[in-house]
């Protein structure tokens, strides 16, 4: 058991619980139904692995929720889908209060697949969120939830080459450029100490040449950040650009090394000494999707 069901971590189930939960699902799988025969193999492995109350309470409800899973794949419960879930639940001895719960643990996973898909459409997301609301899941997490299905669906347009056009009068671009973004912007960078002369020797061998630089310290403790300007943040078909109260700049896509999504902005890793710098924006999560498809577009 414990070669085909190892432990991955510390939260996956027992090697014992997991070979109960498929074989259940094995009978219940192909018509939602344990028959006799079935039921005869799922009591003897109960048997022989001694399996307790607690190890059942496990696997009633992880093959309740699978069921439930499999119904939901067209993002709808159906009165006679309901009605077998009713008959599987008073088989398995499963109260209404734990079929209610591994019912909308089923819903939230069926979101979770919705999210990783790649045919994700405003359709499915609107199927999603009836079927939420009608078992039952709380209102906040439908709108939290709903909210991150419409940034995956905006996300994956943008990928395949569906990226939004705004009008701007004020956006500096060249000719030929598209606008697809247009925000007020914060901008941040690394916050570093005094300078001081840095020498260092970069030949080791008979003639060493000794190398003098100033150089700033690094700031004690945590990488700190701090403001340096702000202004109107644009993303084009070409570049990213910052019209900003001090200075104003650009940076073309494929100079851009690492791109990351945080919780007010985005933090663009650029090519040169300056190292990154943190941009917080409104719409932080359409920018980020406009910026990763332009910036994976290059190397493709």
């Amino acid at each position: 058991i414990y070669n085909y069901f190892p432990p991955r971590y510390k939260t996956s189930l027992h090697p014992s619980v997991a070979l109960l939960v498929r074989f259940y699902i094995a009978a219940t799988q192909d018509d939602y139904i344990v028959q006799r025969d079935e039921e005869i193999v799922l009591l003897t492995l109960r048997k022989v692995l001694a399996a307790n109350k607690d190890m059942m309470d496990v696997v009633k409800s992880q093959v309740m929720e699978h069921v439930l899973w499999h119904m939901m794949d067209d993002l709808r419960l159906d009165a006679e889908e309901k009605a077998i879930t009713k008959k599987l639940g008073n088989y398995l001895q499963i109260s209404k209060k734990e079929t209610t719960l591994a019912t909308q643990n089923a819903v939230l996973a069926r979101a979770a697949v919705l999210v990783k898909s790649k045919g994700i459409t405003a359709e499915a997301i609107e199927k999603w969120s009836a079927m939420a609301r009608a078992e039952g899941v709380h209102k906040n997490r439908v709108i939290s939830t709903v909210q991150r299905l419409k940034r995956a669906c905006f996300a994956q347009g943008c990928c395949l080459g569906d990226l939004p056009r705004v009008h701007s009068s004020t956006a500096p671009l060249h000719r030929g450029e598209i606008l697809h973004f247009a925000s007020r912007s914060r901008v941040f960078k690394p916050q570093r100490g005094r300078e001081r002369l840095v020498v260092r020797t970069i030949n080791s061998g008979r003639d060493p040449v000794l190398s003098m630089m100033f150089e700033s310290e690094p700031v004690a403790g945590r990488e700190r950040l701090e403001q340096v300007d702000s202004g109107s943040f644009y993303l084009t078909s070409k570049r990213m650009i910052l019209v900003g109260r001090k200075r104003s700049w650009s940076c073309k896509y494929r100079a851009m090394k690492n791109v990351r999504r945080y919780r007010k902005g985005v933090r663009i890793d650029g090519s040169g000494p300056t190292g990154f710098r943190y941009y917080e924006i409104d719409g932080a999560d359409e920018a980020y999707a406009i910026i990763l498809a332009l910036w994976e577009a290059q190397d493709n």
